[in-house]
């Protein structure tokens, strides 16, 4: 049996510490190439976990309605394809309005 953190099995709970590790090293390393040029890049950081975990949102809500057992191969790459272009787009959106605003403030006057 596995051990217990709560009423959750401890799997889960060490899912989710994986799933943010996960989500904050894509950011860090970008961030590591981004702090060299623009001052207050630890933002990035989460930002970049934020834009990943609201195009996982995205495509879930996408592709998960969508789909139906019995469905041809062809419509099911179709869903994932959506879903897959709603999430690049989610992703998109939120790391490119973070970037606009870093530039914008390390560009400001001191």
């Amino acid at each position: 049996m596995l051990p217990r953190i709560g009423n959750w099995p401890a799997a889960a709970g060490l899912a989710a510490v994986d799933g943010l590790l996960l989500l904050l090293s894509l950011g860090a390393a970008q961030w590591w190439v981004l702090h060299h040029h623009i001052t207050g890049a630890g933002t990035w950081i989460p930002a970049t976990a934020v834009a990943w975990l609201a195009g996982l949102v995205v495509s879930c809500a996408t592709a998960v309605p969508l789909w139906h057992p019995g469905q041809s191969p062809l419509l099911i790459a179709g869903i994932e394809a959506l879903a897959g272009l709603l999430m690049a787009a989610t992703v998109a959106a939120v790391t490119g309005a973070v970037l606009v605003r870093l530039a914008n403030r390390a560009a400001e006057p001191a």
